[in-house]
């Protein structure tokens, strides 16, 4: 697995996870289905291999530990996440829900936090506002 790829990938679904602005504004369109609700858990707990809670890509040194500590409390919320009604395709409930809601502050939180340790390239991924016409 090449490192920088899995790390873009990783920065870019920890900012879509963590903008409840984005979501709001792409979990609507059909256009294209990656936004959504459903595709931005796949793509952060299936496409980067951390339903194991980052043991494997930890054992593989795609991150550090200091950059787990960091995520690890809003990782664990994000995975024991159960939508209104258990319809991950209700995505008014989702952007409503108050436990979404304080999921993503945490997340943002952890954003930040994590941007302050590492490099410059990947703050910008990890910062980078998304546009979608």
């Amino acid at each position: 697995m090449n490192r920088n790829v899995w790390r873009e990938n990783w920065l870019r679904s920890i900012n879509e996870l963590t903008s409840i602005e984005l979501q709001g504004k792409t979990w609507f369109s059909n256009e294209n289905p990656h936004y959504s609700f459903v595709e931005f858990m796949n793509c952060y707990f299936d496409d980067l291999f951390l339903r194991d809670n980052y043991k494997t890509v930890l054992n593989q040194g795609l991150i550090t530990k200091q950059e787990f500590e960091i995520i690890k409390d809003w990782h664990l919320k994000l995975d024991n996440y159960t939508a209104p009604n258990n319809d991950d395709y209700n995505h008014k409930l989702i952007l409503e829900d108050l436990n979404w809601i304080s999921i993503v502050k945490l997340g943002e939180k952890a954003k930040n936090n994590l941007s302050t340790i590492i490099t410059y390239e990947e703050r910008i991924l990890l910062n980078e506002k998304i546009n979608i016409a």
